[in-house]
């Protein structure tokens, strides 16, 4: 199975706190400061899937658009992201 996702993305400001998928169980993702306002699109492989979540490992950026906000796209690159 190819688990290859092509994620196309908008990260607010409040995504880097804590983020719940389940009512029963938050689940706390830190994301890197950098990315913080990131639209764009990305490319990455999928590391997890839950009834209802999805944790990507991203391979690469491959698109920014003009209304990105963050500061360092490219600090996500590598790391695995709801």
């Amino acid at each position: 199975m190819n688990r290859r996702a092509f994620v196309v993305t908008s990260v607010a400001a409040s995504a880097a706190g804590a983020l719940s998928f389940a009512a029963d169980e938050p689940v706390k993702y830190k994301l890197p400061e950098g990315i913080k306002g990131f639209k764009g699109m990305a490319v990455g492989t999928i590391v997890k899937k839950g009834d209802q979540e999805l944790v990507v490992k991203i391979e690469r950026i491959t698109k920014v658009w003009k209304a990105n906000k963050a500061k360092d796209p490219q600090s996500i690159v590598g790391k695995e992201v709801p």
